[in-house]
């Protein structure tokens, strides 16, 4: 899923796949809360949303809603297809894939389960910040077609800024329990020619932040959860050397038609 090419099919995996659930409830009214579930996968789909909705409601009595649930996707192009509802999205696997889809929902389920048996009380805070050397443009040739005078209103082609939202443990020393970050870049670091099921850029950040950051920070839970959620990624790449001919391996300069 990703890259739309039927011949791409999975032959195992690079690294495993994930859904992070977070809630977020008032104080003084837990019953008004809003989950938000990041998965590793192309984008979510409305499909998995209703019968995870469904599944909920009649779990904890209609706690849960379609106003305050939502899915959001890495967008990594190396996930299993065949789990959206829309006919144009099963063209290249032919058809809707019921064993993708029911893994993802029960790997979705199982992680807001989690996040409801761990609801207490948190302190968020809230950072922004510009990362450089992470995104590129990936069709240059395209964005100097905009207006010079639209052009001249930002200082990059594309957007570098990185959100950080931190949430610690409202009590023992505010130890940290996770993160989501947002920051613009197509998990396209595997290219179309990858057989492997991966989390791409993102859900290697993800798994490297729990697995091997997290343990070894005194200030954080066992069980710390880092999600790096997608943002406005529409026209950025991950490979920041530029693009490369597949056919000869040389590289063919920045300002080109298009880049992965």
């Amino acid at each position: 899923m990703g890259y739309a090419m039927p011949e791409q099919t999975a032959h195992g995996i690079h690294i495993r796949l994930y859904a992070r659930a977070f809630i977020f409830a008032e104080a003084g009214n837990p019953t008004k809360r809003f989950l938000l579930v990041n998965i590793d996968a192309a984008m979510p789909s409305q499909l998995l949303t209703r019968k995870l909705v469904q599944k909920l409601q009649a779990e904890f009595n209609g706690l849960y809603r379609s106003d305050n649930v939502a899915i959001s996707a890495t967008h990594t192009h190396a996930s299993p297809a065949g789990y959206l509802e829309h006919l144009l999205y099963h063209v290249t696997s032919l058809g809707f894939v019921k064993q993708s889809f029911d893994a993802m929902l029960d790997g979705i389920l199982e992680a807001s389960h989690a996040a409801h048996a761990d609801l207490r009380p948190a302190a968020l805070s809230w950072s922004e910040g510009e990362l450089l050397g992470a995104n590129i443009n990936r069709s240059p040739t395209a964005y100097m077609a905009n207006p010079e005078a639209e052009r001249a209103q930002y200082k990059h082609d594309t957007d570098k800024d990185m959100t950080l939202l931190k949430i610690r443990a409202a009590e023992g020393g505010q130890r940290g329990r996770g993160l989501l970050s947002w920051f613009p870049v197509h998990c396209t670091s595997m290219n179309n020619t990858n057989t492997l099921l991966s989390g791409d850029n993102k859900g290697a950040a993800e798994q490297f932040v729990e697995k091997l950051w997290a343990p070894k920070q005194q200030m954080l839970e066992p069980r710390f959860v880092a999600a790096f959620v997608q943002s406005n990624m529409a026209d950025t790449t991950p490979n920041i050397q530029g693009t490369f001919c597949s056919n000869t391996g040389k590289h063919v300069g920045t300002i080109c038609w298009h880049s992965c």
